[in-house]
Parts: C-alpha cells; structure tokens; sequence
C-alpha cells in the first residue's frame, strides 16, 4: 500500500505552551536520531510522497537538519510546520530542504495572538520570517502557507488579519484556517477558549467576502480533521485523531518500529476517513 502523505510528529517538546495545541504531550521527545533514520527507510518503503515535519516544535529535534536533507535525498517532498522561533538557526537547511512552510498567525495584534499562544515573540518572528521572503523572494519554498487557528481567542478578528496579510499576497500560497478541536492532551487549559460551533462557520461566512485573499483560504473544519491523518506520533506508533463524541483522542494503529509496515498501513486503511484524508492533503498534491 502507498501512502502518499504522512503527518510526522516527532516531538512534543516545544518552547510554546499554546492553549489549542494539536500536539503531543510536552513531555514527549524524540527518538534517537538512529531511530529517525530507520522510520525514514519504512517511510520510504510505503512510497511516501510527502513528510510533513510537525510536533511540538520540530526544530527543536537533535539533527533536525540531517533529517530534512535525508528525507529530501530519498526523494521525499518535506514540508515544515514550525511555529517560527527557531527559524533562522536552521535557514540554511529549511532553504535547501523545505519545499512547504507552514507558520502560524493567530491574531492581529500581539494581544489577541498571545491570547491562545501565552507567546508574544512568535507574533514578531512571523512577521520576520515573511519580510525575510519579501526580501529574498528566490529563498521562498514552493508553497508557502499561513495557518491560524479559530478559537473564542480570536473569534471577530479574522478580516483585521486578513488585512495585515493582504501586502504579502505575492508571497503566500494559502492561508489555512483549522477551527480548534478540543483534544485529549491538556483539555483544562483549553477550556478558556472553546469557541461554539456556529461561530466558526458565521466568521468564515464573512471573512471569505470581505477579503481579496479568499481564493487562497482553506478551511479546515473540526469534522473534516476526524480520521483525517496518516500521523506518526514521537514513540513511531501509528495514530489516527479520531473524534469521540466532542473530544480528538489518537487511536494507535501500529508500531512502525516494531511490526511490519504493510501491516499498519493496512490497518491504518481500515480505520482512515479517506475522503478527509484527501481533503486535507489535497492542497499539497496539486501543489506537488
């Protein structure tokens, strides 16, 4: 079985404590780099088109730049999602590796994008990160993608981000729009910013007329995220996000480490929403 996309969470560690996290458990780090390599050769035997890098925050993972280079010399398409703290420690590498860059805006302001994030510094290193692009327009990889979060945190704001946006509309390739999942790990903190359901769909309903950035915008429901994933989690088990009844909770599905790869992949196949899977990747495969 091919898998055409796959969703590599290989840390959980992060410098970020944000309140919508879709991440694993902040006490969760990474394999050895051995280990790394050896998931690299599975990925590769499942004919793995695209690795997408997440975590946590996967510049913070010992190797990380030999990683991207030995996943883009096996001829695996890398995309990034970092939340930008770390980036021009690893510029060099992102630059030669990275053909998807996926950073993070969660509000106009510094207040309404600390609100969900606990974070003000990441507010200015997106803004870095995007003028470094306006400068060096030959570094942009590929696709370039803003991804901001909907949550109660920043409920009414989205035109006034959409109008911070809207000068660097030459550099940015899509700008997606995940509505929050309330997830297993750290459901207390999260609380604070649960948003109500119709609200999310009201506010995109206005955003998508109210901007010239509207035939870039993606959305990406809580429902159409449900066993949406092909995700590899920090241990190298196998994990579908699945809803049960309100709350995401990862279903382990296989150890990649230690049983055959044909095998997870097709237990994976049994379980997987393949029309969300499709949905939510579909943005890089007509990219790529």
């Amino acid at each position: 079985m091919i898998i055409k996309a796959i969703d590599w969470k290989l840390i959980g560690t992060c410098n970020l404590r944000c309140l919508h996290c879709y991440g694993p458990p902040k006490t969760e780090r990474a394999l050895p780099t051995e280990n790394l390599r050896v998931l690299i050769e599975i990925f590769k035997e499942l004919e793995c088109k695209l690795i997408v890098l997440t975590g946590g925050e996967p510049l913070l993972v010992k190797d990380i730049d030999e990683i991207m280079r030995l996943l883009k010399a096996k001829g695996i398409t890398v995309a990034l999602s970092t939340n930008t703290s770390y980036f021009f420690e690893h510029g060099e590498a992102i630059n030669e590796c990275v053909s998807s860059l996926n950073i993070p805006l969660d509000g106009s302001t510094v207040e309404i994008h600390s609100h969900s994030r606990l974070d003000e510094k990441s507010f200015h290193s997106f803004w870095e990160v995007l003028q470094y692009y306006k400068n060096n327009p030959d570094k942009k990889p590929r696709m370039l993608r803003v991804g901001t979060v909907y949550s109660a945190a920043n409920h009414g704001d989205f035109v006034a981000i959409a109008k911070l946006l809207q000068p660097f509309d030459d550099l940015i390739d899509t700008w997606k729009i995940y509505e929050l999942i309330d997830y297993e790990f750290q459901p207390d903190l999260r609380k604070s910013i649960i948003h109500r359901r119709e609200d999310f769909e009201k506010e995109m309903s206005n955003l998508l007329i109210n901007t010239s950035l509207a035939p870039k915008i993606f959305l990406a429901s809580a429902q159409a995220r449900d066993k949406a994933y092909f995700m590899v989690n920090p241990k190298g088990q196998v994990v579908i996000p699945t809803d049960q009844n309100g709350m995401t909770f990862e279903v382990v599905i296989g150890d990649l480490l230690n049983m055959p790869a044909q095998l997870v992949a097709e237990r994976w196949s049994q379980t997987i929403n393949m029309e969300h899977y499709c949905l939510n990747h579909d943005t890089h495969y007509k990219k790529f």
